[in-house]
């Protein structure tokens, strides 16, 4: 998982697109979450953290002195209410894409990639239909 630091940036990121209305979907935390999907609107996106890697990117033996990079991949869900078509969802999508596309995230945290929305099967997951971006990021930091 992306270290707390990175995981915040993006998050307050994305709270700040959605406050300047550059995404129109409300953000809800679905990570370590019970809640029952029926009680989220219609309308919603969400991050999800996927796996890291840390290199050492410096020389030095001396804590504090030494370079590293995080590389990792965060997965932003835009949801739109199902069978309705997959419109919305990308629509959301391409909001969150445009929001983190070439984004500096400041402390050391860079983005590098952001996908074009998946719809994967274009099936409904219950009673929404997800559409989902793909970034890609590194985090420069001393240790």
């Amino acid at each position: 998982m992306s270290a707390g630091v990175v995981r915040t940036a993006f998050r307050d990121h994305l709270a700040a697109s959605i406050v300047l209305n550059s995404v129109s979907a409300p953000y809800i935390e679905t990570l370590n979450s019970t809640t029952d999907t029926a009680d989220r609107p219609d309308e919603w996106c969400t991050l999800d953290f996927a796996g890291a890697e840390e290199e050492p990117i410096s020389l030095g033996n001396a804590p504090g002195d030494r370079a590293f990079r995080e590389t990792g991949t965060v997965f932003a869900h835009a949801m739109a209410e199902a069978n309705k078509g997959d419109d919305r969802a990308v629509e959301i999508a391409d909001e969150i894409r445009a929001a983190f596309r070439d984004v500096n995230l400041g402390v050391g945290i860079q983005v590098e990639t952001v996908s074009p929305p998946d719809t994967g099967e274009g099936k409904p997951d219950g009673r929404v239909f997800r559409a989902i971006v793909e970034i890609t990021y590194r985090f420069d930091f001393t240790a």
